[in-house]
């Protein structure tokens, strides 16, 4: 520091005396915001993108007896001559089973949301994205239910953000 206050921040020698940067002087107040203004910068690039936090898993009651019921009758229509009257898929064909052990092996720790866009935008295979969301919200209840995953009194949203909460897992254990 020198006696006017301010630090010199690159030294340099000219005449006998050491200076700021190129012979400039920098204020201690202006210092300090900078300072300050650059470890806020650091901490806000550094830190990891946010993610959306888990609230809940597919066990904890998403869906009502009533939507399963209405889902049942767009996968018959529409899924079960590719998936099976059983929702066990067609190995020898590349349809997966849509429920049970494989299907929620197959779809475990992914939210909610990734499941019903697979379905809302890729199929039925022969006319993919024809299904609405109310529709394939139905159907995802369907094949909850047809997985053994209790209903509850809530309806299962449509909302695609309030869908990525909604955690599938395979069993109804403790969350990972």
């Amino acid at each position: 520091w020198s006696s006017d206050g301010a630090l010199p921040i690159w030294p340099v020698h000219q005449a006998g005396r050491t200076d700021g940067f190129l012979g400039l002087r920098i204020p201690r107040l202006l210092l300090a915001a900078s300072a300050s203004a650059l470890c806020a910068a650091s901490v806000l690039t550094d830190a990891a993108p946010p993610q959306t936090p888990t609230e809940r898993t597919i066990w904890d009651g998403v869906y009502t007896s009533a939507q399963a019921e209405r889902g049942s009758v767009t996968y018959l229509t529409t899924c079960a001559k590719c998936h099976g009257a059983d929702l066990q898929g067609d190995e020898a064909n590349e349809y997966p089973a849509l429920a049970g052990a494989k299907f929620l092996r197959q779809w475990d720790q992914e939210p909610l949301a990734r499941l019903v866009e697979r379905i809302r935008t890729g199929m039925p295979f022969d006319r993919p994205g024809s299904l609405t969301v109310p529709q394939v919200t139905e159907l995802v209840a369907f094949l909850l239910r047809s997985s053994e995953v209790p209903a509850a009194g809530t309806p299962l949203t449509t909302d695609i953000d309030q869908l990525q909460r909604i955690l599938i897992s395979q069993t109804s254990g403790p969350r990972r």
